[in-house]
């Protein structure tokens, strides 16, 4: 309860049995024919090599009743962004070869799924944006969050790092064209010079606020 925003209250907990445990969890509220749905997504941090969607009912706000718990086969989900009836997720990875201790990354991986949520009770993968390396992986780059700038435009944080070296490459934002969500398009992108990842973007307005590292 947020009634008095400088005391919110705890009124109920839910979907622990759900998450995973000590993973990582991203949580949108999204209005699907009408109705407001919460929609999380969850994933492991380590060897994973799938994510779970899940859809609950806000009907009752105290008590979300859950819609639909659906795997997808594509790991390290690192956003989740919702727009109707569509889900933007992104991933992104490193592989490193436990066996070889201090030899460092081996390769690196990531995409931009588009999931149709027209029925929430069965949520469908419609278009990876980069798939050359197939299921979990993806692309051979690591799109790390991104932000909706409306309902046919996104900006996704990438880079043009590949392969074992990490720390070579420039940052980059995609501008991602979601309006035909089963054909996802890359009509421009931005270099961040001095960055190697693009980690995240926040917008307001006509300005983009963007978070880089230089490794």
């Amino acid at each position: 309860d947020n009634s008095n925003p400088a005391s919110p209250q705890l009124l109920s907990t839910f979907a622990q049995a759900q998450i995973v445990q000590g993973g990582y969890t991203v949580v949108r509220e999204d209005m699907i024919g009408g109705t407001d749905y919460l929609v999380v997504g969850t994933t492991a941090t380590l060897n994973a090599n799938q994510f779970n969607l899940l859809i609950f009912a806000l009907t009752n706000p105290r008590s979300p009743t859950l819609v639909s718990n659906t795997t997808f086969d594509y790991e390290f989900m690192s956003e989740l962004l919702a727009q109707g009836n569509t889900l933007l997720v992104t991933t992104n990875g490193v592989i490193v070869n436990p066996n070889l201790l201090g030899a460092g990354p081996q390769d690196q991986f990531g995409t931009v799924l588009s999931i149709d949520v027209s029925n929430p009770a069965a949520p469908t993968l419609t278009e990876s944006l980069y798939n050359d390396k197939g299921m979990p992986d993806g692309g051979d780059t690591q799109q790390n969050g991104g932000v909706l700038v409306n309902n046919q435009i996104a900006y996704i944080a990438s880079s043009t790092s590949t392969g074992a070296n990490t720390e070579v490459g420039v940052g980059r934002v995609l501008v991602v064209d979601y309006s035909v969500p089963a054909n996802l398009q890359v009509p421009h992108e931005v270099d961040i010079p001095g960055t190697v990842q693009v980690v995240d973007v926040a917008i307001q307005g006509t300005t983009a606020l963007v978070v880089g590292s230089t490794g």
